[in-house]
């Protein structure tokens, strides 16, 4: 049981006020504070009454000082002393009034007042309350004022006795009533605290009764609901927590037995069960003295092991020693076990009763108390004989990973051979290409240049023919250079925001400029909900739309081409277009529609010599849609036309213009006069002589003379000799190529250099973007047309190295 201790010093204090009983302490409880509150209330009551007499006093002493001052008043102006003593010898009329006087203005004592000699005026006291003080009267005083002028004070005291005596009136009348408050408070006190003191009284009783008796059941009835009725609830409820505890102590005891009952059962039907698995285990379980070599305990599946009968067979007949074949084994496991404790995973050869060996893997606990050991014996002849199978599978299958090795490394070989003939062939390529566009620029330039000459219509006619021949030859080379990048991997797509419409135009206009017959139309339409200014590669769009487009043309004599586009699907930012062109020519079969799409093959190898192609344009066109994630489809009807639908992937673009759309240079009329109006004094840097003839035959018709160098260290030097407007840069040159050629002069003369145009047979953007990451202003491809030529010299700012020249010019006249 626990008790709280720790009391305060005032506690102990009021120690012998706690021992009495509740009675006499609600007693002299309510005594005391009937007793103070009187003290109180007398008190309030007696110093109330001694001021309001106080204050009656000296209001009387102002009335009568109001009246002598003004009988006073006449006696100071006359300074009659004998009139103002007559005149306060009337205060001999008032039993009271036991002294006054009179003081002129100066202060001085004027008449004096003074009842029989019983007090005297205290010569020291210079106030009225010092007066009063020193002789225990109420004094007062007031000026005596004669039309406003002070002549003089009177000085009034009055005796105490009425108000000591009234005092002490009160006084007895108020002990008087605290008596008798008190004997009353003490009788209420003893009828009144039956109410507090029987209901716990009773319940001490009761509590008392408990305790003897241990009868929890009792409740004490509950008559008020104030602290005590609280006291007797809380009481009430302890009482039905003890019982309720007891209850389920009770409760918890035969659970307890019950429990108890229960697991014993267990017990047994588990030992019975343990006693089962022991003698049906897959596992030999022994218990054995070490020392006396024998089976103190076994199970059947130990017995069938080392071939006996029975266990009891075993028990009776076998010996530990005799289950080892060596018997270093035993010993070594026995001093291992001894030394650790335990042994755990021990392999030895074990040895049957007919002689045959078996492999065993033992683990088992030592008790050094008894000298015995247990454990479990495991016969894994079987597992051993798989680890020999498996060991063998290993160093067979060791060989085969030997060869299958030395098999992907042939691949692998193999693989970086095809890959080093890809490369090779890619190279292979670049080189032809810049080898055949060689001898087409030249090819293609006089044609052009001659077809500007004046020459009859027999001629014109022809070198349109040869025009036309080269320009498909240069169209079959950029097929076959496509499809080798495609194939490479090297292909990459330029994303930006451009215009759709835009697009699709210059598609169409290109188609119409080039072979678009009269009797064939084309139109398209975009649906409303296709976005505007996707992003995307342009140049690529372009690129499949005018394979298609000229396709269609090319097996369309009459009737119409049509192109669709709509919007196929929408997934976050990205939009699937879809676009379809329809022609109503020749159609296909259906064995035809499946060969369109394999590069270098046609539908009908009559195609080719009715209509030309190389087979490379569909599969081009398909390659670039998987490339900018979509595809390209065909259906067709033999002698009703053909639809091709693709789709590609593009991004949402910004509600503004998109990137401007570079169609093919349009054919202009060759501009004699540019020269003149444009002038440029120009470079050009070619290493071929066929190529440089070319180049200065179409500056010579554009209206420019040219400067040359044969190679790049050739350029660099001349540009360090004087100042040139422009340089026609070629890229492969012997010594310094023009991309180095161009960095230097880059970074010898900064914002002061030329006007740089890249010339070149390589046409593709990765050329492009080397030319201009080199520091070359512009780019023309080769064969070069006359029309790219020149927009590219209007785009050339000039005028400083003419003026220049001009300057030297006019410098040597003057010499002269």
């Amino acid at each position: 049981m626990k008790h709280q201790s720790g009391d305060s010093p005032l506690v102990m204090r009021w120690r012998p006020f706690c021992d009495i009983p509740l009675r006499d302490k609600l007693t002299l409880l309510m005594v005391a504070a009937c007793t103070v509150v009187l003290f109180a209330a007398t008190g309030a009551f007696f110093f109330h009454d001694y001021l309001m007499m106080r204050r009656a006093s000296e209001e009387e002493l102002s009335s009568l000082t109001d009246i002598l001052g003004a009988n006073c008043a006449a006696a100071l102006l006359f300074e009659d002393p004998g009139a103002a003593e007559e005149t306060l010898s009337s205060l001999d009329a008032n039993q009271e009034m036991v002294a006054a006087r009179v003081y002129d203005a100066t202060g001085g004592v004027f008449a004096t007042y003074l009842d029989q000699g019983a007090v005297r005026w205290a010569k020291d006291a210079e106030s009225p309350e010092e007066q009063g003080d020193a002789q225990g009267l109420v004094c007062y005083d007031r000026e005596i004022r004669v039309d406003g002028r002070r002549v003089g004070k009177l000085v009034l005291c009055k005796g105490t006795g009425e108000l000591r005596g009234r005092m002490v009136t009160y006084a007895q009348i108020a002990a008087a009533i605290l008596l008798g408050a008190l004997l009353l408070a003490v009788a209420l006190s003893r009828m009144l605290q039956r109410v507090i003191t029987r209901p716990i009284l009773r319940l001490t009783d009761m509590a008392g009764h408990i305790t003897r008796e241990k009868d929890y059941s009792i409740r004490e009835e509950k008559r008020s609901g104030d602290e005590i009725g609280i006291l007797v609830d809380a009481f009430n409820g302890m009482l039905d927590e003890i019982e309720q505890r007891d209850r389920q102590l009770e409760a918890h005891r035969r659970t307890l037995e019950a429990e108890v009952r229960k697991r014993t059962a267990e017990l047994r039907e588990r030992e019975a069960h343990y006693r089962n698995l022991y003698e049906t285990a897959h596992v030999g379980l022994y218990r054995t003295q070490a020392d006396e070599d024998r089976f103190l305990n076994a199970n059947r599946e130990l017995a069938r092991m080392f071939g006996y009968g029975s266990v009891e067979e075993l028990l009776r007949e076998g010996r530990p020693s005799q289950c080892y074949e060596h018997s270093a084994d035993r010993w070594t496991m026995l001093e291992k076990s001894r030394r650790e404790g335990r042994v755990e995973s021990f392999e030895f050869e074990g040895r049957r009763r007919d002689g045959t060996s078996c492999d065993c893997i033992l683990s088992g606990r030592y008790y050094a108390e008894t000298d015995t050991l247990e454990g479990a014996v495991l016969d894994i002849s079987e597992r051993k004989r798989a680890e020999r199978d498996l060991e063998r599978a290993r160093d067979e299958l060791q060989v085969v990973n030997e060869k299958l090795r030395g098999s992907m490394e042939q691949a692998q070989r193999a693989a970086e051979e095809a890959a080093e003939a890809s490369r090779a062939k890619s190279d292979f390529l670049a080189r032809m290409s810049h080898e055949l566009r060689t001898p087409l620029n030249a090819v293609l330039g006089m044609t052009e240049l001659l077809m500007e000459a004046d020459l009859p219509r027999e001629h014109r006619d022809s070198l349109q023919t040869v025009f036309s021949s080269a320009r498909a030859l240069l169209n079959i080379i950029n097929d076959l250079l496509e499809v080798s990048r495609l194939e490479s991997g090297k292909l990459e797509l330029d994303v930006d925001s451009f215009d759709l419409k835009g697009c699709i135009e210059s598609a169409f206009d290109i188609v119409r400029s080039r072979r678009a017959p009269e009797q064939v139309k084309l139109h398209f339409s975009v649906a409303d909900e296709v976005p505007a200014h996707p992003r995307g590669d342009a140049d690529r769009l372009r690129q499949v739309l005018l394979n298609l487009l000229s396709n269609a043309v090319k097996f369309t004599r009459e009737g119409e081409i049509e192109l669709r586009v709509w919007k196929s699907r929408e997934e976050e930012n990205r939009v699937t277009l879809a676009f379809a062109v329809r022609d109503t020519g020749i159609g296909m079969t259906e064995e035809e529609l499946e060969k369109i799409f394999d590069p270098f093959v046609q539908a009908d190898p009559g195609t080719t010599r009715r209509y030309g192609g190389t087979g490379l344009g569909l599969t081009i066109s398909r390659e670039l849609c998987r490339l900018m994630g979509g595809d390209l489809q065909a259906e067709s009807t033999p002698g009703e036309g053909s639809t091709f639908t693709f789709t590609v992937r593009v991004q949402r673009g910004e509600k503004k213009a998109g990137a401007s759309m570079q169609a093919e240079p349009a054919e202009v009329a060759p501009d004699d006069d540019l020269g003149r109006r444009h002038p440029l004094r120009i470079l050009l840097a070619e290493d071929n002589p066929v190529n440089r003839m070319v180049a200065m035959r179409m500056l010579g018709r554009l209206g420019y003379s040219a400067e040359l160098a044969e190679n790049g260290r050739e350029a660099l030097e001349r540009v360090q000799q004087r100042r040139f407007d422009v340089v026609l840069m070629d890229i492969q040159m012997p010594e310094l190529d023009g991309l180095d050629a161009t960095r230097k002069i880059k970074a010898q003369f900064g914002a002061r250099s030329p006007y740089i145009i890249g010339v070149t047979a390589h046409a593709y953007e990765e050329d492009q973007r080397a030319c201009f990451n080199a520091g070359m202003s512009d780019y023309v491809a080769k064969p070069i047309r006359l029309a790219e030529l020149a927009e590219a010299l209007r785009r050339a700012p000039g005028g400083e190295a003419e003026s220049e020249t001009e300057s030297e010019t006019e410098s040597e006249s003057e010499s002269e």
